[in-house]
């Protein structure tokens, strides 16, 4: 159930996205152990997107001219233990920095959104309730 929204800059062809998808698919699976991961990426045109740079003009700070940086948002739920945390964040980096050719990986940012399962709902229940769910991942790392 763990949810990745990848923000970053277009370009990447099919097989480059395929195998993004396949490296993050398989980071996340390894920390919260659930089935059901998704993966969804959104590319910017240059045009579409920015970040301030380091340069200054006339005490304004000037839009950097490079592709807008890569920007994850993890939606899943709470108590994954620290040290997963750790391992998820840097192998999701790893395969961002990989995919994407960056060389500073600075440029990565990685938000974890973590929502509690009674404010989740699928098949009708909320996850609290759903007969067809269970977080290995989380539950089971949480009672050891």
């Amino acid at each position: 159930m763990p949810i990745l929204f990848i923000e970053g800059p277009a370009g990447l062809s099919r097989e480059a996205k395929r195998t993004l998808v396949e490296k993050t698919t398989t980071a996340m699976f390894a920390a919260y152990q659930m089935p059901d991961d998704r993966v969804y990426i959104n590319e910017y045109a240059l045009e579409n997107g920015g970040h301030t740079g380091l340069e200054w003009e006339n005490g304004h700070q000037l839009l950097d001219p490079e592709p807008v940086r890569p920007l994850l948002t993890i939606v899943a739920p709470p108590g994954l233990p620290l040290e997963a945390k750790r391992k998820m964040m840097q192998d999701l980096t790893a395969s961002i920095t990989e995919i994407y050719h960056i060389s500073d990986q600075r440029d990565i940012l990685i938000f974890l959104q973590e929502h509690p399962l009674d404010a989740v709902a699928n098949n009708g229940y909320l996850q609290t309730e759903n007969p067809a769910f269970a977080v290995p991942g989380v539950q089971g790392a949480a009672s050891k």
